[in-house]
């Protein structure tokens, strides 16, 4: 089911399809009058199972729809017989043939005739968004031990453009080794500072130039230190220490916090206001900065009045947690938004394309494949970049007095929006065509035809990818110069934080090694299991697997006593 995407509304025939499974592979301790293992069906009918007809549940199919005649019998005629798309769901109990269920019509066929497709590579049903759908999962049989160095050619069709290069790109190059070598004989009796020296000949001997001007480099970027006497090489040694301590000091301090404070996240004002004095400044902290950055980004139009005909609608206040690559806390979020559903809907299409756990996955496999580091950088504030295009007016509430005692005089009245807000069902749409013509028409950027997230550019041998989710975006390059570049323009253009590597994407944390990158959701279920725990009698006992291998159900493992039956319904 979870392969499948399929709700709770799929469990009874998900179970009911795992009985028929169960009834034909052998089960432990139960054998046949000559002592042999056998199943449950043998059994029963003493005969062999049939196993041809069994299918991948929940995968999708096509099959044949009969129509039925007013005399009751089905016809041949081909004009009356469709194929219609649906989910495979099980068997039928008396009659032949398999059992789908179709989203559209929401109720459930037989069919003797049936196409399936057991990989999930087409979507289970026909949603009105495009890219919802099955998870093409696929198996990972080993890692390679290195990195490949014969570079691979990936062809994706005809470019849109016959010069495809980004517009006047004017970006500041590193040093090279010559350079730096150059620059540090021209420099006699270098010092830098007071506090180290260059005389001792047993630091440096037998260090080639390049070496040399390498560790220069990494010295010329470590913080200074108080002690006169000491030497090129122990103070490398010594500023390293000092960085690994420090690491080691904030990752404790993540730790030390108690996430289930601000897991699940507050859903208003509020709520907010009746927590204690340390949650309270914590999340405040968040609101402030985002209402400063509204106001200091001219989003509202603070002079004109709203009209008895205009369109006035409040706002709700959306809370984040975010998490570090420990799994500790980040930072928290807060994000004004629109209520949209008290919008006047019109005719436009508000859709937009965004990422899915879908598109990550082939995002960071071919990755993966190209031997290259995915980065990551957050748009801040990202819908307040684009602007309006109809007129609106909003409502702050006057509770953010609290937070935001400088800006009361605007709470609690209308204020006319310049700029996109979270929420509205165009901001959306609006972000993503102001960052879509930035890319296509000003960086020469190729939208992917299938995934409307995925950028590609392309330069003789250089490229980049980029995907991007709302606000957060992940790129990689081959060239690390056509990186920076790419950088340096989008930095100019909009307001944004360069995270380096990628960390957490998607709710999943990502870890990345030399020869693989891996995908994991181990802090949320923590999180979960925090969450429920507490109104647990007995804590959770962590296993490997939910049951031992040779496990057989039987009388002696079901509650006995009253308290027992209790914790069983509490738990279960």
């Amino acid at each position: 089911m979870l392969h499948a995407r399929l709700n709770r509304k799929f469990l009874y025939y998900a179970i009911k399809y795992a009985q028929y499974i169960h009834d034909v592979i052998p089960v432990k301790d139960l054998n046949d009058k000559n002592g042999f293992p056998t199943t449950p069906f043998f059994l029963a009918t003493n005969r062999k199972p049939p196993t041809k007809h069994f299918r991948t549940f929940g995968c999708p199919a096509i099959f044949k729809r009969y129509e039925v005649s007013k005399e009751g019998k089905r016809t041949n005629n081909k004009y009356t017989q469709q194929g219609v798309r649906g989910i495979f769901v099980g068997l039928p109990d008396d009659s032949a043939g398999w059992l789908f269920y179709v989203p559209e019509a929401q109720r459930t066929y037989i069919s003797l005739d049936a196409i399936f497709d057991e990989d999930f590579t087409s979507p289970i049903s026909m949603p009105d968004l495009p890219f919802q759908g099955a998870i093409k999962l696929r198996d990972i049989k080993k890692f390679p031990n290195t990195r490949s160095t014969i570079p691979i050619i990936e062809e994706t069709g005809p470019v849109l453009g016959e010069n495809e290069s980004f517009p006047n790109i004017k970006g500041l190059t590193n040093p090279s080794i010559e350079q730096l070598v150059e620059e540090e004989k021209d420099v006699s009796n270098y010092k830098r500072g007071n506090y180290i020296t260059r005389n001792s000949q047993q630091e440096t001997e037998g260090m080639s130039d390049e070496e040399y001007a390498i560790t220069h480099a990494y010295f010329a970027q470590m913080p200074k230190m108080q002690d006169n006497v000491l030497g090129y090489t122990e103070y490398l040694h010594a500023a390293h220490d000092l960085r690994t301590t420090k690491k080691d000091e904030e990752k404790c301090q993540d730790m030390a916090i108690n996430l289930s404070d601000f897991i699940p996240e507050p859903r208003s004002l509020s709520q907010i206001l009746r927590m204690n004095k340390y949650i309270q400044e914590k999340w405040g902290e968040a609101i402030r900065k985002e209402i400063n950055g509204l106001f200091d980004n001219d989003t509202f139009e603070l002079t004109e009045m709203a009209l008895p005909a205009d369109e006035v609608i409040p706002v709700k206040l959306a809370l984040k947690t975010k998490l570090n690559s420990y799994g500790g806390l980040d930072k928290l979020k807060a994000r004004v938004c629109l209520r949209g559903d008290m919008q006047i809907k019109d005719e436009s299409n508000p859709w937009s394309p965004t990422a899915s756990s879908r598109s990550l996955r082939c995002f960071v496999a071919d990755a993966t494949k190209h031997c290259t580091t995915i980065y990551q950088l957050d748009f801040i504030q990202a819908f307040i970049q684009s602007d309006m295009k109809k007129k609106m007016f909003v409502i702050l509430d006057k509770e953010y007095e609290h937070f935001c005692p400088t800006h009361k005089h605007h709470f609690g009245r209308p204020l006319r929006l310049r700029k996109c807000l979270y929420g509205g069902d165009f901001s959306g749409k609006n972000w993503y065509e102001t960052l879509d013509q930035f890319l296509t028409k000003e960086l020469g950027f190729t939208r992917s035809r299938v995934e409307g997230c995925l950028y590609i550019y392309r330069n003789g041998e250089s490229w980049i990818k980029l995907i991007n989710y709302v606000d957060d975006a992940l790129y990689y390059s081959n060239d690390d110069m056509v990186k920076k570049n790419f950088e340096n323009k989008l930095s100019k253009k909009f307001n944004l934080s360069l995270l380096g590597e990628a960390r957490w994407y998607l709710g999943m944390r990502i870890t990345q090694n030399k020869s693989y990158i891996t995908l994991d959701q181990d802090q949320y279920v923590k999180n979960i299991t925090a969450r429920f725990e507490k109104s647990f009698k007995h804590p959770f006992k962590i296993k490997q697997s939910p049951l031992p291998t040779n496990f057989v159900p039987s009388k002696k493992d079901s509650p006995i006593t009253e308290e027992q039956i209790k914790e069983t319904k509490l738990r279960f």
